[in-house]
């Protein structure tokens, strides 16, 4: 049995990271968990500032979307993570 492996890339905002995890499976032969980390809030939010947020989430139905930034060699890093860890064919191996 493969032991699970894992990549974490900092965004360029050094605000957010993302961790790319493979995760060996019996029946699925290629899973892969993608999590985002970002810093916290360190001050809460004032009134007008918590209805802004109700009222984007009742407009488009989702909170606030982040994004992770990367320069074009971390993406590579990712792109180089992913492949390795695909079957040619999407056999098991």
């Amino acid at each position: 049995m493969q032991k699970d492996e894992s990549l974490m890339v900092k965004c360029e905002c050094h605000g957010e990271a993302m961790e790319v995890t493979f995760w060996p499976n019996e029946d699925i032969p290629n899973e892969f968990w993608f999590s985002v980390w970002k810093q916290g809030f360190k001050r809460p939010l004032c009134w007008r500032e918590r209805i802004r947020w109700c009222l984007n989430i009742l407009r488009t139905g989702n909170p606030w979307a982040d994004n992770i930034i990367v320069d074009p060699e971390k993406a590579k890093m990712v792109a180089e993570f992913l492949t390795k860890h695909l079957d040619p064919y999407g056999k098991k191996k």
